[in-house]
């Protein structure tokens, strides 16, 4: 009971009496996954006893829906919680064959499914393509391991200049000779480039192309830094010396393609000069283009 004062000129005060009011459904115990759609349901007068209409009667209705609206917000929040999921793990979700299955025993065979074999292959399929991640992981950090252990290698109190061959935007190239007994052994002249760019790049790949298709390229010996005050750091590389002229020095001459018959073919045709012997020259020259392109291709380069 709560005695209320109504104002204005009512003379004496006039009580009220605030119904306690209980909602007319029940809470359900709800988990995550069940619908919470009456969240907000209708209030009910008690009809046996109505909101007195008298004197200060619309305070009595204002305080009797300020009551029904508080016990229809707790609900409203109490399912939302519920609803979303947030609160203890059972009381918000079905847990009882999820407990279950945690204690059935394990297998540890390998079990083998059509997706699991289509990824197993799209994964070696992808490492063995080319350029090849895995043949280019093994090349670098196992063959290239073991080849420095047995390779000679050199350093710059070994090299003698010579003639100087061209020079270029990433270095010079000059004809070397080698004052090293173990070099000398070998014989025949070396190539050496100074390069002042990309040098340590251009070791690499050498040293790569080397190892996966010696035959589409020249023979190349060794490559290292070279410190100088003057001159700064210059990357040296070395090459077995094949010769001044290139194919396209050749290309230039009017003896084309004959030429190139013994450095191709390793001796003259039996043959007189003609469109057939022109064509046979030509076509060896072109295989072997193809074929080097084709194994430098396959390395990544």
């Amino acid at each position: 009971m709560a005695a209320v004062a109504s104002g204005g000129g009512a003379a004496g005060v006039v009580p009220v009496k605030l119904q306690t009011h209980k909602p007319s459904y029940k809470l359900q115990s709800s988990f995550l996954g069940k619908s919470q759609l009456n969240l907000i349901k209708p209030s009910s007068r008690n009809k046996a006893n109505p909101s007195p209409r008298r004197a200060g009667g619309r305070i009595g209705v204002l305080a009797s829906v300020g009551v029904d609206g508080g016990h229809e917000l707790v609900s409203l929040v109490h399912n939302f919680f519920l609803g979303v999921g947030v609160g203890l793990p059972c009381t918000v979700m079905e847990c009882g064959d999820i407990i279950y299955r945690s204690t059935l025993p394990k297998s540890n065979a390998l079990t083998v499914t059509v997706p699991g074999v289509a990824l197993a292959l799209s994964v070696v399929s992808y490492l063995w393509a080319t350029p090849g991640v895995a043949p280019g992981f093994y090349d670098m950090f196992v063959l290239a391991f073991v080849e420095r252990l047995f390779r000679p290698s050199y350093k710059k109190d070994d090299i003698v200049l010579g003639k100087k061959l061209g020079e270029g935007a990433f270095g010079v190239v000059y004809k070397v000779s080698v004052d090293k007994p173990s070099a000398k052994k070998r014989g025949g002249d070396l190539v050496l480039k100074k390069a002042t760019e990309y040098g340590a790049v251009e070791i690499w790949m050498n040293e790569r192309v080397r190892r996966a298709c010696a035959s589409s390229c020249a023979e190349y010996l060794y490559g290292f830094l070279e410190n100088s005050s003057k001159k700064g750091s210059e990357y040296w590389l070395l090459w077995r010396f094949e010769g001044e002229a290139t194919l396209y020095d050749l290309m230039q001459s009017r003896e084309f393609p004959y030429n190139v018959e013994t450095l191709i073919l390793g001796e003259v045709q039996d043959l007189p000069k003609g469109i057939e012997r022109e064509n046979r020259i030509i076509q060896t020259v072109m295989r072997q283009l193809l074929f080097a392109l084709d194994g430098l291709h396959s390395t990544g380069t």
